[in-house]
């Protein structure tokens, strides 16, 4: 897996246009960047879960996802969580696959689809 120090590519609808972003990678490989417990809260967070939902999906408090994400934020120097995902997308730190992997670890595909039945109604 090759290392990525700068990476051009799209943030955030909104924003339509490029820009650098850019994560100095500790070491030659993106392994060491965040712990498997931090990739799985942003993981979460990239399937479109609040805090509240991450916590009771954990068995955490609301308070610990916070200062995960926050530490998450701090360690990549992303905005929010978007950015956050998207940093670690293209670092290949997260991935589909990965992804599948925590729906599938947490039986996840009932609560998603919920999610996104409310989304759709508005709710």
């Amino acid at each position: 897996m090759p290392s990525i120090k700068n990476i051009t590519g799209l943030y955030d609808n909104r924003m339509q246009e490029e820009q650098i972003l850019t994560l100095d990678l500790p070491t030659d490989t993106n392994e060491n960047i965040l712990t498997p417990r931090e990739i799985e809260y942003l993981a979460l967070a990239a399937l479109g879960f609040k805090n509240l939902q991450i916590a009771e999906i954990l068995v955490v408090t609301q308070s610990t996802v916070k200062k995960m994400l926050e530490s998450i934020f701090s360690k990549l120097n992303a905005k929010d969580r978007t950015h956050a995902v998207t940093i670690c997308f293209l670092h290949e730190l997260l991935s589909g696959s990965y992804l599948n992997e925590i729906i599938s670890k947490y039986n996840l595909q009932d609560l998603i689809s919920a999610n996104n039945t409310r989304k759709k109604s508005g709710r």
